[in-house]
């Protein structure tokens, strides 16, 4: 009885569970994540076509340094550390 009045009176807590980090980010990429979010802010700030060359640049290359490079190579050496396990 006592616990239906608790459930009936007490507010449930919902709680979200973030996202894991991703693991092939290395530091060499957290590094060039911040200067390309500082370059889009100084881009938007004074509209310059070459600082939004500048940024699209930065950009391009930390995204596929993510993209291609990081992610394959974690996901790679992944499975060659199970194929040896096996």
């Amino acid at each position: 009885m006592l616990m239906a009045s608790i459930d009936k009176h007490v507010q449930l807590k919902s709680k979200r569970v973030g996202n894991k980090k991703s693991l092939w980010i290395t530091d060499q990429l957290r590094h060039e994540m911040p200067k390309r979010k500082f370059l889009k802010k100084k881009a938007a700030l004074d509209g310059n076509p070459l600082t939004w060359d500048q940024y699209k640049c930065s950009r391009n290359h930390t995204n596929n340094e993510i993209n291609r490079k990081a992610k394959r190579k974690y996901f790679t050496d992944i499975l060659e550390s199970s194929e040896k396990k096996s």
